[in-house]
């Protein structure tokens, strides 16, 4: 019964000499694909290959036969990892859109963060920390992807009534009432689909911060 082992690496010919040395010449090569780990929709990624070998460990399989280690040389991986790629319609045509996009399409990526990007709350400092990350994060990729006419926008939303805020809900509803915001009521989320929806008309820009206060 042969068993299937599956090998990661950043280079081709040190994966191939990897399992001539640990397997010997006769383990079959099944699959290679070239992957992107990391990154967001294959940017920033950082790529690699994944082999996938049959070993036999028991009398040789009858079903027919994966090309062997000794029949393969690194263009043929460097082949099979590419079709694999191809076929990994969600990246390909991610990278098309970056390279040639279709006439009047705007592409945008919006993040939503939150207000604590900005205005500290002691009693909350990890989740301050976090928004400001996504905050920086969104300037970062701004500059990063302007030079592809991507545009990359922050949504900072202020107190919004959601689960996460119903057990402070009294208390907040005395501070709106008091005057936290000017317009006194809460903020719902389908204000924050309504600025999504804002931003996506906006073309021509590399970066807009909203901030809604509730």
């Amino acid at each position: 019964m042969p068993t299937r082992l599956l090998l990661e690496g950043r280079d081709l010919e040190e994966l191939l000499a990897k399992v001539r040395d640990e397997h010997g010449p006769d383990a079959k090569i099944v699959s290679a694909e070239k992957i992107r780990t990391g990154g967001m929709g294959g940017l920033f990624g950082h790529p690699k290959y994944e082999l996938t070998i049959e070993v036999q460990d028991s009398a040789p399989s009858t079903a027919p036969s994966a090309p062997t280690v000794a029949t393969l040389t690194i263009d043929d991986l460097a082949a099979m990892a590419d079709a694999a790629e191809r076929e990994g319609v969600d990246e390909v045509a991610f990278a098309e859109l970056i390279e040639t996009p279709p006439a009047g399409f705007a592409r945008t990526i919006i993040s939503i963060a939150s207000i604590n990007a900005v205005h500290m709350s002691p009693n909350r400092g990890d989740y301050c920390l976090s928004k400001g990350g996504v905050s920086m994060m969104t300037r970062l990729f701004a500059l990063r992807l302007a030079e592809h006419g991507i545009g990359v926008h922050e949504i900072r939303p202020g107190v919004i009534r959601t689960d996460m805020t119903a057990p402070v809900r009294d208390e907040y509803q005395a501070r709106i009432d008091a005057g936290l915001s000017p317009i006194q009521r809460w903020g719902e989320p389908a204000d924050i689909g309504r600025i999504g929806c804002l931003i996506l008309i906006v073309t021509g820009t590399i970066g807009l911060r909203l901030v809604t206060p509730g």
